[in-house]
């Protein structure tokens, strides 16, 4: 189990995960005094899904291209959602200082800036972006764990 740590100051955003099934969480986000209203309170829940894909090599391009699904095993590798949701808590944790949260403003800035988006809007407005953000955090820390899965893999 990991702690994540909130300070308590006008700026902050607090992170919850807790683990429901063996590859998927309920995500807790929660916004605090300034971000109160922007943020509010956000739960998700976050699953993978690996899959095995058909995948060929052309020779031509030196690269490996992949095909449709063949099938979807939801439990295996559990282990790169459980690192992948433990990053995504130290990210909003680490990325917090009394004035700030970098996430938080990450995700304003990109609503005022190419959305239009009110700086001051409310916790609907933003959903889709929180929903975006973190995704992708998601998306890119489980593509990390499994390259380094792959790169042991390959050594041993």
């Amino acid at each position: 189990m990991k702690t994540f740590t909130s300070l308590n100051s006008n700026n902050s955003l607090t992170f919850w995960a807790c683990k429901s099934t063996n590859a998927s969480y309920l995500l807790y986000l929660r916004g605090l005094q300034n971000y109160a209203e922007s943020i509010g309170n956000i739960t998700c829940t976050a699953s993978i899904q690996p899959a095995i894909l058909p995948v060929k090599y052309d020779s031509y391009f030196g690269v490996f291209r992949s095909h449709d699904v063949i099938e979807t095993f939801p439990t295996t590798f559990s282990g790169f959602i459980d690192r992948a949701v433990g990053e995504l808590g130290t990210i909003i944790a680490d990325g917090q200082t009394q004035e700030l949260n970098l996430v938080a403003d990450s995700v304003t800035a990109l609503g005022v800036r190419y959305f239009g988006l009110p700086a001051d809007g409310q916790q609907d407005e933003y959903l889709p972006l929180y929903e975006a953000m973190l995704q992708g955090i998601l998306e890119y820390e489980v593509s990390r764990c499994f390259n380094c899965s792959l790169d042991l893999l390959i050594i041993m």
